[in-house]
């Protein structure tokens, strides 16, 4: 089987779980990151060459829903795709990134705020509707160094660049941050004693799920650790 993650800038953290996972579970499979310049085209191809399951990252968690067969309810109810399980041609979307939303929404203290609107923002403004959100597209993105409590980094500042979406973390308690690097928000916590938990924690809840739906094999968040 052949496993994939469509990004418009691949990592190899998917690609260093999987292989290992599978290498540990004795799965006849492999797990390939490649770059997506234009998502209509990469689902085409993955139908051509007739993956077994491809996961997407961002931006296209939206954009792919409309060339998916079927969709799950967390797809529907969330606008976000991130899974795509391929059965005999048949393509189907799920949503599990919302296993990593839970985990983080439980995590957070009030007040909360939320920096980003796109697809993981949404998700988590929904989980948590007493959130700010902070955002270009909304006009308040100069307020966020204002934030209080809690702050969840939903943008790609931190992901696709080591650069720290905040100025100032003098009031803040915590930061729950999707990139799944060290960046600068992340030595900024460091320094002010804050408390950090990166991308890799809300990862590993989504990485669960996701497997399930590849392999069949539900695994624990424990034997996950010891990868």
């Amino acid at each position: 089987m052949k496993f994939f993650s469509l990004s418009k800038f691949p990592g190899k953290v998917g690609e260093y779980y999987y292989n290992t996972l599978f290498k540990r579970y004795n799965i006849d499979a492999t797990y390939t990151a490649l770059e997506c310049i234009d998502i209509e085209a990469s689902v085409n191809e993955m139908r051509d060459i007739d993956a077994a399951g491809f996961s997407v990252s961002m931006p296209y968690k939206n954009s792919v829903i409309k060339f998916i067969d079927k969709l799950d309810e967390s797809v529907v109810n969330y606008a976000s795709c991130n899974t795509v399980v391929n059965e005999k041609g048949k393509l189907t979307g799920y949503n599990t990134d919302l296993a990593g939303v839970m985990y983080f929404s439980s995590l957070a203290v009030s007040p909360v705020s939320i920096l980003g609107n796109g697809s993981m923002g949404s998700m988590f403004s929904t989980m948590l509707p007493d959130a700010k959100v902070y955002a270009r597209s909304l006009g308040n993105w100069e307020d966020r160094n204002s934030i209080v409590g809690t702050v969840i980094n939903c943008t790609s500042l931190g992901t696709t660049t080591l650069e720290s979406p905040l100025e100032n973390l003098d009031n803040i308690r915590l930061v729950l941050d999707l990139a799944t690097k060290e960046n600068n928000l992340t030595e900024q916590c460091r320094t002010s004693d804050i408390k950090y938990i990166g991308g890799i924690e809300f990862y590993k809840r989504q990485l669960l799920h996701q497997f399930r739906y590849y392999t069949k094999l539900k695994i624990k968040i424990e034997e996950l650790e010891k990868v």
